[in-house]
């Protein structure tokens, strides 16, 4: 077995270069207040405490702010705050907006609008006086929050008065007054009380006209009927009328004796060009190029209501108008004998 062999070295002195190094524990940092930011993501502590499941106000930015369980700050969210953790079964509805802020007032969202109290922050849910739109009343629906718009049965579970309401379809505001209904199979006015907003059935006066509406839809009762053969005398005075100035005849329109049967009606509510609701009574033309509308009113044949309107330059113009080429008209007789007029023109 062979033998290693280990050299010594003679030791000699060498300088050696020694940098100063000084460790010393880290301290604990101080408790942490207010933001963090980290990964895209806002935070907020408390004395060193992440903020979790809880509200948070901050004096900085004015505002309120939800964090959620894993201490993420809810945006573009609706969120329960509950009364305690004790009693998490009772609180209020709060939504907080992109930047995290608690939402007041009004809001737009998820195709509707809602409102949240000016101090609290708290989801409004059934009515409620708004200022927008020169005042109005409201109301927001007790599950969803959101405004309510049409019509409307207001169930009273939760202590209103109970009835069918009618809310604008484009303000929410709740409706007083004459409001037209129609649905895919009839139409119908209604009458919605002018403090209650509530719909009337059954007697009412109105304006010092009794009234009668229907105890189950509340559709107003008009009365009378309709006289067609007398409707139809009129066209035939109409386009003697035009043949006398060399102008084209019109065509009798079924769709526009509808129109004017509907009109009539109206008339009994309201003589006007504007319907009942303060609408235009074009509205429920149909779609034209050109439309006009003559009215009378106790008139009782069809050549005293043509010789009223030809002696009356602006009704005249209609009867004679070249860019018409179609005629509807109704004639309504009410329970008394008194006879409502419609002329309906359209090109």
């Amino acid at each position: 077995m062979g033998t290693k062999r280990v050299n010594f070295l003679k030791m000699t002195t060498i300088a050696v270069a020694v940098a100063a190094f000084t460790w010393a524990a880290p301290a604990f940092a101080a408790p942490q207040n207010g933001w963090v930011e980290s990964g895209g993501e806002r935070y907020w502590y408390d004395n060193g405490v992440m903020a979790r499941d809880k509200q948070v106000y901050d004096p900085a930015s004015d505002a309120w702010y939800w964090f959620d369980a894993d201490g993420t700050m809810a945006t573009d969210k609706d969120v329960f705050i509950p009364v305690s953790n004790e009693d998490r079964s009772r609180g209020k509805w709060v939504r907080y907006d992109a930047e995290g802020h608690m939402v007041k007032g009004e809001d737009y969202r998820y195709g509707g609008w809602y409102y949240f109290d000016p101090v609290t922050g708290e989801m409004a849910k059934g009515f409620r006086y708004l200022d927008s739109n020169g005042g109005k009343w409201v109301f927001y629906d007790y599950i969803t929050g959101q405004m309510a718009h049409g019509e409307r049965y207001i169930d009273g579970s939760h202590g209103d008065e109970p009835g069918w309401m009618y809310f604008a379809d484009d303000t929410g505001a709740v409706t007083y007054g004459w409001q037209f209904l129609i649905s895919d199979i009839d139409f119908k006015w209604v009458y919605y009380d002018t403090s209650t907003g509530r719909m009337v059935h059954g007697r009412r006066v109105i304006d010092g006209v009794p009234r009668e509406f229907d105890m189950a839809t509340g559709a107003h009762q008009f009365g009378g009927r309709y006289s067609p053969n007398e409707a139809r005398d009129v066209l035939g005075l109409v386009n003697q009328a035009r043949a006398a100035v060399g102008v084209a005849p019109l065509a009798w329109d079924d769709e526009l004796a509808a129109t004017a049967e509907v009109r009539a009606a109206e008339l009994t509510i309201s003589f006007s060009h504007g319907r009942p609701d303060g609408t235009s009574c074009f509205i429920i033309f149909p779609p034209a190029a050109a439309v006009g509308e003559n009215i009378a009113a106790g008139q009782r044949s069809a050549a005293q209501v043509n010789q009223a309107w030809t002696n009356s330059p602006g009704h005249y113009a209609n009867m004679v108008n070249p860019n018409f080429t179609k005629l509807g008209v109704s004639c309504l007789i009410d329970d008394n004998g008194y006879k409502y007029w419609v002329e309906a023109f359209s090109s």
